[in-house]
This record gives structure tokens, C-alpha cells and sequence, in this order.
């Protein structure tokens, strides 16, 4: 039986895998990768990828950037962990899923509506207390 792997999962992975065989070894799981992550990505993977890809890899937390880079500065980024369909699904798909969007947006109301409450309790403590 052949697993189903999403476009952008591959080319996630491609990505990640050019990365790998760039990196420094700190550890026996931990890898840094420095340079032009841009220029990589539209090397490997095509123009128009880079956000989505990168996004990605992020979620997964494969790589965490470690220094940014700008012009002639590479930029420097910790290769965590390889990224997988489980990590994928669970991180990318699920975070751009709509039920997801709605917890969010609830969480973030919900805090808005507590801070309001907040600040009308201190209101209506000024004005008993005067």
C-alpha cells in the first residue's frame, strides 16, 4: 500500500534534506545550516515555494531559525528533527484547518471579553466608592 504524501510535505522534506547535507553536526541530533535559505529553496524546489515551505518546516519545528541573515550575512538555522507524515498532518494540516482557526479566534475573543470585564469592574468600583 503506497502512503499519500502532500506536495508541499515533499517538497518540505526536500528542502529539509538539502539543508541536512549542508549543516554542521553539534550533536548527534542537532545540525545548523547556514546560508542563503532563499536561493536554497527556489534551488531545490522551485520559485513561489519558499513561505509555504518554510512555514512548514517551522510548524514541524525541524528548523528553528538561529541568527538572521542579511545581505552578505548568511543566516543560521538549527536543524531539530527530520520532518514526518505524523508531524505534518498534525502540525500543518491541522493548523490551517478551520476548527482550529475557530479555537483561536474563540481563545482570542474570550480574552478580549475577560479584559473588558475587567476594566468595567474597575469602573463600577470608582464610581460606588465616590
Amino acid at each position: 500500500m503506497t502512503t499519500y504524501e502532500p506536495a508541499l510535505y515533499k517538497h518540505a522534506t526536500k528542502l529539509y534534506e538539502a539543508m541536512r547535507e549542508q549543516a554542521d553536526k553539534v550533536d548527534d541530533s542537532t545540525f545548523v545550516w547556514t546560508g542563503g535559505l532563499t536561493h536554497l529553496c527556489n534551488e531545490v524546489v522551485g520559485h513561489g515555494y519558499y513561505s509555504d515551505v518554510v512555514k512548514a518546516l517551522k510548524l514541524m519545528e525541524c528548523i528553528v531559525q538561529k541568527r538572521r541573515g542579511s545581505g552578505n550575512v548568511p543566516s543560521e538555522w538549527w536543524l531539530t528533527r527530520d520532518p514526518s507524515l505524523e508531524l505534518f498532518h498534525s502540525r500543518v494540516v491541522n493548523a490551517n484547518s478551520p476548527e482550529n482557526k475557530n479555537d483561536q479566534r474563540i481563545s482570542d475573543l474570550t480574552h478580549r471579553v475577560n479584559e473588558l470585564e475587567s476594566r468595567i469592574r474597575g469602573l463600577e468600583a470608582g464610581i460606588v466608592s465616590e
